[in-house]
């Protein structure tokens, strides 16, 4: 009895996991996967909705965690939306934020 309710109870917990995987409605990707860039190159990011949210959307963008970028509030019109375009010419770490109503998104560069 003790083993069937430990099973019961896995299947639960994973069940909600994937649930909450799936309800995510917004995702950043970047031009290059491992977020690593040399001085110069141009990053580009953009947001990406997994259906069509008419929402309003807050970007906000940092360079080494203290230095505020970009901080704006958009609306989403289409699938898909460039929120950062840019390029460095010394090191730095840089993280945008995108919010929406009903979910988050971060990446770091």
């Amino acid at each position: 009895m003790k083993r069937f309710l430990s099973v019961s109870l896995l299947a639960v917990i994973f069940t909600c996991l994937s649930v909450v995987a799936q309800a995510q409605n917004i995702r950043l990707i970047q031009t290059n996967e491992s977020g690593i860039y040399k001085k110069g190159q141009k990053i580009s990011v953009l947001v990406l909705t997994s259906n069509q949210i008419r929402d309003s959307l807050r970007i906000r963008v940092l360079k080494n965690n203290n230095q505020i970028l970009i901080e704006k509030t958009t609306k989403i019109l289409s699938d898909s939306l460039l929120v950062f375009e840019s390029s460095f010419s010394e090191p730095c770490s840089i993280i945008i934020e995108a919010r929406i109503k009903d979910g988050n998104s971060t990446i770091g560069l």
